[in-house]
């Protein structure tokens, strides 16, 4: 269940990280080398492959345990307003 919520959140993630650099899901799919439909599947389903998971990291100038890092994603946050996080 617990890795179900953290895909979701990665998925929230990698949404505001593109939209932070006013980016549509087409521009990041040029980038990543992925289509709009996987970088739409990703922000709403999340992913579980590594390798996406790394083109997206280096894309956004971090790397796969930045983007995973909950310090350095906000992962309380984001999992708050998701609501599956409690205090």
């Amino acid at each position: 269940m617990l890795v179900v919520m953290l895909v979701d959140v990665i998925g929230e993630r990698i949404r505001t990280l593109r939209k932070q650099r006013g980016w549509s899901q087409e521009k990041l799919g040029e980038l990543t080398d992925m289509t709009q439909k996987q970088i739409s599947k990703i922000e709403i389903d999340g992913t579980h492959d590594v390798r996406k998971l790394k083109r997206l990291a280096d894309v956004f100038g971090m790397t796969v345990d930045d983007l995973l890092d909950d310090s350095k994603l906000g992962m309380q946050e984001l999992l708050m307003t998701t609501g599956c996080y409690e205090e």
